[in-house]
């Protein structure tokens, strides 16, 4: 299962599930048992809604204190270059603490 997090463009083909806000994508992975493949975020969700960011840091979050198994593959596809960059490192840390802990580290792109 892939999941994609974006107020406004539709995924690429290939079996997404789209979410359109924040807390909707921290429902599916949390329904799935983080058993998602991929997992693609946008950053700008609209006013006054969390971000994508704010989904990055909540799974580096449950994986750091959890110990939850982060998707294979973690991607960025925000147009916000300060937004890409700040997921990006959250992105960074999980891929960092699964090889620090002998976990499948996931692959990161952005």
């Amino acid at each position: 299962m892939k999941l994609f997090l974006d107020d406004e463009r539709s995924p690429p083909n290939g079996g997404w599930i789209v979410a359109y806000q924040g807390w909707q994508a921290v429902v599916h992975l949390v329904r799935n048992n983080f058993e998602i493949e991929e997992l693609s975020l946008d950053h700008d969700l609209g006013d006054g809604v969390p971000t994508g960011y704010d989904v990055a840091t909540w799974l580096e979050k449950t994986v750091l204190t959890k110990g939850v198994k982060p998707p294979k593959i973690l991607r960025v596809h925000s147009a916000n270059p300060v937004g890409r960059a700040r997921i990006l490192q959250a992105f960074k840390i999980i891929a960092n603490y699964c090889a620090a802990n002998g976990m499948e580290i996931p692959q990161v792109f952005g």
